[in-house]
């Protein structure tokens, strides 16, 4: 998040655009797909609470979608092609200007030696 934060989602973004255009798409597709991930656990949740289904299969349920789910939307990009990194916006791009990277880790560094110097 730190670093979607000093990038921001153009910078972020711009290596696995680079190296597969999908992926610009995909970063849309698995916010909405985690979301609905956890709506559908809240809903089993609300089921077995409810006594519309039984509360031991809403708990195994929640466990096995909880536990998978998640790296189910993450590495969606890895199922729809096996030769993609498994993390591709952390590659990064030398030709590619990431100034608002290097202004932060230049000013966070100065504070710290800043500190230090004190």
């Amino acid at each position: 998040m730190a670093l979607y934060t000093a990038l921001g989602p153009e910078a972020f973004w711009h290596t696995s655009r680079v190296f597969n255009d999908s992926d610009f798409h995909l970063r849309l597709v698995k916010g909405t797909t985690g979301s609905l991930t956890v709506a559908l656990l809240i809903f089993i949740s609300t089921l077995g609470w409810r006594k519309q289904m039984s509360m031991d299969l809403a708990i195994w349920l929640n466990v096995i979608l909880g536990s998978v789910g998640p790296w189910i939307v993450l590495f969606w990009h890895k199922l729809e092609d096996p030769t993609e990194d498994w993390f591709p916006q952390f590659v990064f791009d030398p030709g590619y200007d990431y100034h608002p990277l290097w202004q932060t880790a230049s000013a966070v560094g100065d504070s710290v030696s800043g500190l230090i110097g004190s």
